[in-house]
């Protein structure tokens, strides 16, 4: 199965934000143990190191990001994705364009822990908590 992963599930793990914390390390467990594919798109990079760099020192963030990258693919961002994204009608931009991407990548899921962000999405969005409870049937 291949997932998006939103990008704040990611800072919920480098950040260890709670109550957000355990349920994105079960994720990142069943991506470990080959149970999905997960996926990130190139511009939540970027987003991700922006955030974190107050946190933690250039060193730290290049270990975080390629410890990452060990662990999830990353999509990349082309010109038809930023177009399609402006016509999906988002509020958020970022929002957007992940959706854009995931379509395009014809990716099964988006996990969010904001679904209401994603409600113009084409692809299927689901909440980090229903995703791991339906992998545990």
């Amino acid at each position: 199965m291949k997932v998006l992963i939103d990008t704040n599930i990611i800072l919920d793990i480098l950040l260890a934000r709670e109550p957000f914390l355990s349920p994105a390390k079960k994720l990142i467990h069943m991506i470990d143990h080959g149970e999905i594919q997960a996926y990130i798109t190139a511009n939540s990079i970027t987003d991700i190191v922006y955030i974190i760099r107050k946190t933690y020192s250039l060193d730290e963030i290049r270990h975080a990001i390629l410890s990452l990258l060990n662990q999830i693919d990353v999509i990349d961002v082309c010109r038809n994705d930023i177009l399609a994204a402006f016509e999906l009608g988002f509020n958020d931009f970022e929002d957007a364009l992940q959706s854009s991407c995931a379509e395009r990548a014809r990716i099964e899921y988006i996990v969010t822990r904001n679904q209401r962000d994603f409600v113009k999405s084409k692809v299927a969005v689901i909440g980090l908590s229903e995703f791991l409870s339906l992998q545990q049937k």
